[in-house]
């Protein structure tokens, strides 16, 4: 009789095989709710992870992406052991990671305006130009002590926070953009200030290629239209403007492209005519990036932005305020306020939702530290309402990371 046999090779199917176990977990964050790590694929046949919290798992199906994950639904002042298992397409799990040991932050109540807070963890990066130089809420310059007297003129010059403005700006005591706020710039028609000295005038250092400033407006009317040329904020590198010249105008942004060539990004200002409006730009000539924003709401998003190479100047806001020009612009009665300036857009921002980009209102922290291990700010409250509100810190790339809800006191 003949028989016939399959001789097995030794092979197994990979797929039977389980990937390689990750690396302990990085801590991104840990917020007072919520921790956040990352996780490296560990290579193999691993293309998800699983991720177990105290040894429950907390994902499902074939798992997450590696990546950055987080844990939400956690206690604040709360320890928690988290590891990952690699899983290939097939299903298999690997062997755990090692642990890795979270805390979670402590819930904040009854927290006022201005208390110091830290936001403690870990990930936040050693980011030292975090600490604005240059914050003005008006009423917290000490160089105006004595001097804010409604209508009177403000002061400039290289002892006060701007080495420029036009005569029109002047001080006001009245329609405060929440209670605890005691003074603010106010003019009509054309008037802004310039150069701050907290960022080097109108000479920084060549270094200085990035820069980030926030202000908060109010207009009697309608600053917009299609008729006139009139500017919110410009940035020069060369005293007379000759060089670098970006302006930011009630219908469009203007720039020197990477061409060579005038660039133009059209878009109206879309803020609420009456009301206080968040202006945000944020400039970065070695990303080649102008982003503006009001309200939270990009108006503005240039990538092919260069400096002029012929100026040997760093970056230098040479104008916050309503510049008019050209054609017919209104005339118009403003108010301005909180006036920040940095070298950097990492921030941390209190809000009035625990996601980011779904909230509707956001007040800009006063930053007082920044280290990799948390950062210290004194809480500004702005005009959100007493309760729970949310606090959340901006990375350098522009990617938020939630940190944890906070009680506003009455």
């Amino acid at each position: 009789m003949r028989r016939s046999f399959t001789l097995w090779d030794g092979s197994v199917d990979p797929g039977a095989l389980p990937p390689p176990p990750p690396t302990m977990p990085d801590v991104v964050n840990e917020g007072s709710d919520s921790a956040t790590i990352n996780v490296p694929n560990p290579g193999g046949s691993a293309v998800t992870m699983h991720v177990y919290v105290d040894g429950v798992k907390v994902t499902s199906g074939l798992g997450v992406a590696f990546g950055n994950y987080t844990v939400t639904g956690l206690t604040a002042s709360t320890s928690y052991s988290i590891a990952v298992t690699a899983v290939n397409a097939s299903g298999a799990e690997s062997a755990a990671s090692p642990v890795r040991l979270v805390t979670t932050a402590s819930l904040s109540t009854g927290v006022q305006h201005g208390d110091t807070f830290v936001l403690a963890g870990a990930g936040f990066g050693n980011i030292p130009a975090a600490v604005q130089p240059h914050y003005d809420t008006v009423d917290n310059q000490p160089s105006y002590a004595g001097l804010i007297v409604e209508g009177a003129m403000i002061p400039r010059g290289p002892s006060h926070p701007y080495a420029a403005a036009t005569n029109s700006m002047q001080f006001t005591l009245a329609n405060q953009r929440h209670p605890r706020s005691t003074a603010a710039y106010k003019w009509t028609g054309n008037g802004f200030v310039e150069q701050p000295n907290a960022l080097g005038g109108n000479n920084p250092p060549s270094t200085q290629r990035r820069l980030y400033a926030s202000w908060w407006q109010r207009a009697s009317g309608d600053p917009g239209g299609s008729n006139h040329s009139s500017k919110f904020c410009r940035i020069w590198d060369d005293p007379s403007g000759a060089d670098t010249r970006v302006s930011w105008t009630q219908m469009h942004l203007t720039y020197e492209n990477n061409a060579g060539q005038s660039g133009t990004a059209w878009n109206q200002w879309g803020g609420v005519v009456g009301a206080w409006n968040r202006m945000e730009i944020l400039i970065d000539a070695d990303a080649g990036v102008i982003r503006t924003w009001v309200n939270g709401v990009v108006r503005q998003n240039v990538t092919d932005f260069i400096k002029n190479s012929a100026e040997a100047r760093g970056l230098w806001f040479a104008q916050f305020g309503y510049n008019t020009g050209g054609g017919a612009p209104p005339s118009l009665d403003w108010l301005m306020d909180e006036v920040v300036g940095s070298t950097t857009p990492a921030r941390v921002e209190l809000t009035n939702n625990a996601v980011y980009s779904a909230s509707t209102h956001r007040e800009l922290q006063r930053c007082l530290g920044w280290v990799d291990s948390g950062v210290t700010i004194q809480v500004n409250r702005g005009s959100l309402p007493a309760g729970t509100n949310h606090l959340h810190w901006v990375r350098e790339d522009l990617n938020t990371v939630y940190y944890g809800p906070v009680e506003l006191a009455q």
